[in-house]
């Protein structure tokens, strides 16, 4: 009995090994980011248009699949120009496409995902904070408000 629970057990493990080089997890961007980021900078070293392509990058992961196709387009064409020195339409395009990538998760979940519905939204709280504390009305807050 003990060696059919031994034989078991070193198959398992043997077979997991196996499976574990095959996957190779991670890709060659993120086992070596040093040099993706030097070939990012390569293309354009405008910080402006990096930032926005990390955001659409972040976006497009959420959005539909017609809004992750055009802003991935857009992206690198927005790139491109950047890395031709047409900075200000390399931004202005760069801006249109997480336009589109953020409209693409606002189809998709039913929300905004812009920040400035986000900063509406902190602005709302502050200001029912700021009137609660006003009043001195703490005890007529709902038991659920309790911060």
């Amino acid at each position: 009995m003990r060696y059919e629970i031994a034989m078991i057990a070193s198959a398992i493990c043997l077979a997991s090994a196996a499976v574990a080089q095959e996957q190779q997890a991670g890709n060659q961007a993120s086992t070596n980011a040093d040099e993706t980021f030097k070939q990012l900078i390569a293309k354009c070293d405008n910080t402006d248009a990096l930032v926005l392509r990390a955001r659409i990058r972040l976006q497009l992961g959420r959005t539909t699949d017609n809004a992750r196709d055009e802003a991935g387009k857009l992206m690198e064409q927005g790139l491109s120009q950047c890395g031709e020195g047409k900075l200000d339409e390399a931004l202005a395009t760069l801006k249109t496409s997480l336009d589109i990538a953020q409209a693409g998760v606002t189809e998709k979940f039913g929300q905004d995902g812009s920040a400035k519905v986000a900063a509406a939204g902190k602005a709302a709280k502050a200001q029912d904070t700021a009137e609660a504390a006003s009043t001195g009305d703490a005890a007529k807050k709902p038991w659920w408000k309790f911060w």
